[in-house]
């Protein structure tokens, strides 16, 4: 049986991709940092469709605990053949009112967790052959304003996994990255119908895009593109063009 890490799994896009790949059999190491309940109910439901499954609770931004989450995922579930880097957090705020601290803990969350669990998880990659999957943002390709670290977090996540890919091509690991428009999500639900009307008339599409839509690329991205490598797909119905 093949085994996924996925970070921050237990809502939005992680946690539509650890039901994705569950419809696969693979067996999901689903990482998280604060929401008990929530982890629980992920757990359960994946298992109630004999899916094996484990949560881990962890701050990716923490070297050392992203190497115990390699080692318990990999003693509990068998060693990972696919990470998908989900975790982060994002902030809405010209740069001058940021604090130093959020700044911080942004950039440690969205580029600095994902560097760490690649780290510690190549070994059994290369062993397994497996693939990377980094999820960015629009904004690390085109840039938002008001939310420069953000996008500043998003866009190194991009050059790290172009940078890997060729890393890690020698070796047989393929990494990728997606980058999700405006998605239908908790991170999105802070917008109110006029808020919401204004964003959709910008997207080509005309709509929020859905977290399976964006696991269903992951997905791909993971398990099906096998010549594919170094690359970042935009999910955002046309809203970075």
């Amino acid at each position: 049986m093949k085994t996924v890490i996925i970070t921050g799994a237990t809502r939005g896009i992680g946690a539509a991709a650890a039901f994705k790949f569950a419809s696969a059999d693979y067996a999901i190491c689903a990482v998280y940092r604060q929401d008990d309940s929530s982890a629980r109910v992920l757990i359960d439901k994946l298992a109630s469709n004999g899916c094996f499954a484990s949560a881990i609770k962890a701050d990716i931004s923490d070297p050392q605990q992203c190497r115990r989450v390699v080692e318990e995922c990999a003693r509990t579930l068998g060693a990972p053949c696919v990470l998908v880097n989900n975790a982060g957090l994002s902030a809405i705020s010209p740069l001058v009112d940021m604090a130093d601290d959020d700044i911080s803990s942004l950039i440690d969350a969205d580029l600095k967790g994902a560097i760490y669990m690649t780290k510690y998880a190549q070994p059994h990659l290369v062993d397994n052959g497996g693939a990377i999957v980094n999820v960015s943002s629009v904004w690390g390709v085109v840039g938002a304003s008001c939310e420069s670290v953000y996008s500043a977090a998003k866009g190194g996540l991009i050059a790290f996994t172009k940078a890997m890919a060729k890393e890690l091509a020698p070796s047989g690991v393929r990494v990728n990255c997606v980058a999700p428009g405006v998605i239908d999500t908790a991170m999105n639900a802070r917008f109110d119908e006029r808020e919401r009307a204004a964003i959709t008339e910008d997207i080509p599409l005309g709509r929020f895009g859905t977290a399976d839509e964006v696991a269903d690329a992951i997905f791909w991205l993971s398990d099906r593109a096998t010549y594919v490598t170094g690359q970042c797909l935009g999910i955002d119905g046309g809203y970075g063009q």
